[in-house]
């Protein structure tokens, strides 16, 4: 990548590319609130051939379309969890591979990352914010109760989400890696 403008116009590019796969949402049997998207392949792709940068761009990039584009029924929280799931998930794959070119051992460590972000995330600030927003008496009864029973409550839901979420990224990302990995620039 060689200059700015380059660089500018894939962020756009890939920032948009990933808002529509955002689009494109699964939900979760266990807990039909949250919804899978694969739009982390995208963000993936990013950092591998733009850099750590231009992929956190992508990710808040697609995170703001959604937002402003879609709307939310979260009031920015899921937006907000995207961003910060798809650098979770990003990070890692990039600075494995950068080290020592093994997309595999970069993906099972951003699975791992992703699943362990996302449940303290969520365990420290996104359920609570969202149960609060929305009034979600069985969640509040549980925060205010404290000990165990949340923590084990955000565990098994987020835990499992994010890492269905992560393998089914992963395992799209390794049938496309070939075809993509000539474009790499780490």
């Amino acid at each position: 990548m060689n200059s700015k403008a380059k660089k500018v116009a894939l962020m756009g590019i890939l920032s948009g590319l990933a808002f529509i796969t955002m689009l494109i949402e699964i939900p979760f049997p266990l807990a039909p609130w949250l919804k899978f998207d694969l739009s982390e392949t995208i963000v993936v792709y990013a950092m591998l051939i733009g850099g750590p940068m231009v992929g956190i761009v992508v990710a808040g990039g697609k995170s703001v379309l959604h937002f402003i584009l879609s709307g939310s029924n979260s009031g920015g929280v899921g937006q907000v969890a995207a961003f910060i799931a798809a650098c979770a998930f990003s990070l890692p794959v990039y600075y494995i591979y950068k080290k020592n070119k093994n997309i595999v051992m970069g993906l099972i460590a951003s699975c791992i990352s992703l699943s362990i972000v996302m449940i303290l995330l969520n365990w420290v600030f996104l359920t609570g914010y969202y149960a609060k927003l929305f009034n979600i008496v069985p969640i509040l009864n549980l925060i205010e109760k404290g000990g165990m029973d949340y923590f084990m409550f955000i565990g098994k839901t987020y835990g499992a989400f994010n890492l269905t979420k992560a393998v089914l990224v992963s395992s799209l990302y390794l049938v496309i890696h070939k075809y993509l990995k000539r474009t790499y620039i780490v």
